[in-house]
């Protein structure tokens, strides 16, 4: 009986300390009060690749990139979609559309019809999956 229990022990822990592919994302969380628009941009091959928008109700979560992260870096942008409005934004700039969009290449977004914004770099430091909070 108390083997059985130690091996339960090992088993479940053994379960909780680990990813499966399945469940190995990046994930955004809306901890604000208010409704939330996001986008994120990554590498894909030799190519960057910026997508949007997932909408993050209020204390909701969503999965923005599916699968196990590959890769050290990810960058967002994210603001809110009501007053007072809020911005989650830095330095490293890609393409957006007003649109749900997927693009592909940084360069020469506005002759292409794009926007422009500054999105926020993201260590992720090579984990498999990772949850990122929006709060007030």
């Amino acid at each position: 009986m108390v083997i059985r229990y130690i091996v339960c022990t090992w088993m479940l822990w053994g379960g909780l300390l680990t990813v499966s592919p399945s469940h190995a994302a990046l994930i955004f969380c809306n901890k604000s009060k208010q409704p939330l628009e996001s986008s994120v941009a990554f590498r894909e091959g030799h190519d960057w690749v910026s997508e949007g928008w997932w909408q993050l109700p209020p204390a909701q979560c969503i999965r923005v990139v599916s699968g196990s992260l590959n890769q050290r870096y990810y960058y967002y942008y994210v603001r809110s979609l009501s007053e007072p409005q809020r911005y989650w934004r830095g330095r490293y700039r890609f393409c957006t559309a007003l649109l749900p969009y997927r693009i592909t290449g940084t360069l020469d977004c506005q002759q292409r019809g794009y926007q422009v914004q500054g999105f926020l770099a993201l260590d992720v430091g090579y984990l498999p999956h990772f949850l990122l909070d929006f709060n007030e």
